[in-house]
Formats: structure tokens, sequence, C-alpha cells
């Protein structure tokens, strides 16, 4: 992967592809079976000096792909960063136009089709920034997912709900309404 980086220059936000990751390898589903591709690392960096690390498999498709996956890994950091300041009306306002700007970018990742749905997929695997759960909602809820990836999705989800605070309660109470137009039955 070339290092190349984006600058979100609305929230400051770099991400710059490091190299590949400490795990050589990540199995995912391909025409005629599984293929092993290689995992990559995505450095998320403040321009202030915030930084973060993201490992993400990387499927020989499209670099729009990537880009888009970077994007939306640069929303989520910039969501999870304004709920940290709820008090400034500043915050609430980036926060919003974060999550807009998260649910844009996965509504294009879903017309990409099952290739792009797929690779996103590896961020149900994400749990920092809330990332997991941003991307569970919007393959449910925006993408046209295959079965095995929607399953993947409630799984994550599920977890989620199964914890404590204001999110695992939001997350229950979406998912009852997910689980109805799934026709999935609740897992109590």
């Amino acid at each position: 992967m070339d290092n190349a980086a984006y600058l979100d220059t609305q929230t400051g936000l770099i991400a710059t592809a490091v190299g590949q990751a400490a795990s050589d390898s990540t199995v995912a589903p391909g025409v005629g079976g599984a293929v092993s591709l290689p995992a990559y690392r995505i450095r998320l960096q403040r321009t202030s000096g915030l930084a973060g690390y993201y490992t993400l498999g990387r499927y020989r498709i499209a670099m729009k792909a990537e880009e888009l996956i970077g994007q939306y890994l640069l929303a989520a950091a910039e969501h999870w960063a304004a709920q940290r300041e709820v008090t400034k009306r500043s915050a609430l306002v980036r926060g919003n136009r974060a999550a807009d700007e998260l649910r844009r970018l996965a509504t294009m990742i879903g017309q990409g089709g099952s290739e792009y749905i797929r690779a996103f997929s590896a961020l149900l695997d994400e749990s920092r920034n809330g990332v997991n759960g941003w991307a569970g909602f919007h393959i449910l809820e925006v993408m046209d997912a295959p079965p095995d990836v929607v399953d993947r999705a409630f799984e994550t989800l599920e977890g989620i709900a199964r914890g404590d605070g204001m999110n695992a309660l939001g997350t229950r109470m979406r998912l009852k309404e997910l689980r109805a137009r799934f026709a999935r039955p609740s897992p109590d």
C-alpha cells in the first residue's frame, strides 16, 4: 500500500497508511473461497497531535473503497472527539456533522457493491472510537449486505447492547427496530 495520507481539512485529521500490521494477513471471503489478504495499519492523527492506529484488511479492489473507509475512520474519530466536549455548542455541531458524514460515506460504500461492503465489514472488529457500532448500524441501515455480513453486524451490535451506559441503551433500543425489519428474533 502506498504511504498516501488523507487530510480532512474540516476536522484536521490525517490518515496515513504506515505499513503492514503485526498480523500478516486477514482471511476474507472471496470468489471461489476464502483468500488471505495483507493487513495494513492506518495511523489517524489530529493536526494538533492526537494519534491512533487502525488495522484494516486490504481487499484487492479499487482504491476508492480504501479511501472511503479511511474517511469513515476519520469521521468516527471526529465524532468521538466531539462527544468528549458535549458542553460546547461547537462540539455538538462537529459531532452532528461527523455523524452525517459517516452515514454519507457508508451509503457510498454500500453503492460500491458486495466487495466494498465486505471490505467495510472489517470495521466490525474495530472498537476504538465506536467504529464497530457505527459500522454495524450502517451495514444494516444503508447497505444491501450479504447475509453473513448482516449476521456479523447483528452479533457486533448485540455485544454492544449487553454493556452498560447510554451507548448500550441506545443500541438496545435501535436493535429492537432492526430485528423487526430483518425478521430476527431477540437473543434473550
